[in-house]
């Protein structure tokens, strides 16, 4: 929410590289943090109901977690979507699209509903934000006037090869394990932390981006 005055007074001034700038590495950060926690949500998930409310519901709750979690993600890929467009009075597409979004998703619901029972209404919710958001994005970077390809290059890219390579050792880690308690699911959690965290700060911040973050950690700055 902070950074919709933010863009409000950068847009008042016409610096506009600098919004840009804003947008990006804002995006980047926020989409470094969400991307993970919906890959170990989704891999822990299933097993987490297991244990939390019995095995029949283990593999199951595998699928309905996974397109909850696009459903929730998805969005967060573009994070400042609507705080941008409202600084700069251009957030009436929302106003024009989301109930057009809304009513798909009802009618997606009641007709998937049925035949899928609460897959059908889960998978209802999912297919309406691939229509609209990447339309919402391909608006956005029309006023940030810059192109789709590299919004997804400098924000969305950098935390793709840390993810894939902490859930694929998180996944090892649930297929020899199992995680058929809470001790097991709290340590495959905790690692693929450790490695997403490790893998994003060498991969993906740059030097001076290091630098940056290391000079606003108490303790780190005065030294």
């Amino acid at each position: 929410h902070a950074f919709m005055p933010l863009f409000s007074g950068m847009s008042a001034v016409a610096e506009h590289e600098r919004i840009r700038q804003v947008y990006i590495i804002g995006s980047k950060y926020i989409v470094g943090i969400v991307v993970p926690l919906a890959a170990g949500i989704i891999l822990v998930g299933g097993p987490f109901l297991g244990v939390w409310i019995g095995p029949e519901f283990r593999d199951k709750g595998d699928l309905i977690i996974f397109l909850l979690v696009v459903f929730t993600v998805v969005p967060m890929l573009n994070p400042f979507a609507s705080r941008y467009l409202t600084a700069i009075g251009r957030h009436g597409v929302f106003a024009r699209l989301s109930p057009l979004s809304a009513l798909l998703n009802l009618g997606l619901s009641l007709a998937l509903v049925k035949p899928m029972g609460i897959v059908g209404v889960a998978l209802a919710s999912t297919i309406p934000v691939f229509i609209f958001y990447p339309y919402y994005l391909c608006y956005v970077c029309r006023y940030l006037e810059m192109s789709v390809r590299r919004y997804a290059r400098e924000s969305i890219a950098p935390c793709l090869l840390p993810t894939v390579l902490m859930t694929l050792a998180v996944a090892a880690l649930r297929y020899k394990w199992g995680l058929d308690s809470y001790a097991m699911i709290l340590a495959a959690g905790f690692s693929g932390a450790v490695i997403y965290f490790v893998l994003f700060w060498l991969l993906s911040l740059r030097s001076e981006e290091r630098v940056y973050i290391m000079r606003r950690i108490p303790g780190l700055a005065r030294g």
